[in-house]
């Protein structure tokens, strides 16, 4: 999996994908390969590689990758959750104001027998992005969501809004 270092978001909506893959998450400087990831991915030439961001990230610093991404990090977040997640059992959330919440809430979600997407949501906003509750949406009615954080991370409508969108 690549994604760009440059900031956390993409990384973070990868997370249980990698781990549930046995696959690491390597990153880039934006849309350019860091030598590193370059050196990493010659020594593994046939290894799938997902690139988990756009054109301005990822996915521009390996166009051979195949490309994960929408056209914002909650969009790409949904993305991630779509095509690795399809008819999922379980959902997390976290913020995107900061990234703790959702890498140890990444982490959970793919381990103890648990797999599922972490979603990100924008603390600042009393809806779920159209993309994130769009995919909620495709889940059964009775799946459970773990929330990490706490109600300044994910405000209590927030979470309202997780879980009138499932099913």
């Amino acid at each position: 999996f690549l994604a760009t270092g440059l900031n956390f978001f993409d990384a973070l909506s990868a997370v249980p994908a990698a781990i549930e893959k046995g696959a690491a998450i390597l990153l880039t400087d934006g849309s350019s390969q860091a030598p590193e990831t370059a050196a990493y991915l010659a020594q593994h030439p046939g290894d799938t590689v997902y690139a988990i961001g756009g054109p301005l990230a990822a996915y521009g610093a390996d166009p051979s990758a195949i490309p994960v991404y929408g056209a914002t990090l909650y969009d790409t977040s949904a993305a991630v959750a779509s095509t690795f997640f399809p008819g999922a059992s379980l959902y997390g959330a976290a913020t995107s104001a900061d990234f703790p919440d959702a890498l140890g809430g990444g982490v959970y979600m793919a381990t103890g027998g648990r797999l599922g997407p972490v979603l990100l949501v924008d603390p600042n906003s009393s809806t779920l992005w159209p993309s994130i509750a769009t995919y909620l949406g495709t889940l059964a009615d009775t799946t459970p969501g773990f929330v990490f954080g706490g109600p300044l991370a994910v405000p209590g409508d927030v979470l309202n809004a997780l879980q009138a969108a499932v099913g």
